[in-house]
């Protein structure tokens, strides 16, 4: 596996310098940099609670089936 992504970039570098260089490093810093912020806002506005909540309360199907699902558990882990 290794040769084979280092013959890939050898042929790159004589091919294409640039690419390897600065833009393949320019993308993962580009992709990084949103990940690390779209997670950041999610923290810092609680965006992951306020759907969980607005999901919970949005459908109370969801909650019965849940609980009903803890409460089998809960036997299951009682009877083993």
């Amino acid at each position: 596996m290794s040769l084979i992504v280092w013959l890939t970039l050898r042929d790159m570098i004589t091919i294409h310098r640039e690419w390897v260089f600065v833009i393949i490093p320019a993308i993962v810093l580009f992709a990084g940099l949103i990940q690390y912020l779209t997670g950041y806002f999610m923290d810092r506005y609680k965006i992951i609670d306020d759907l969980q909540k607005w999901d919970l309360e949005r459908s109370p199907l969801i909650t019965k089936i849940l609980k009903q699902t803890e409460v089998e558990n809960e036997q299951n882990n009682n009877k083993n």
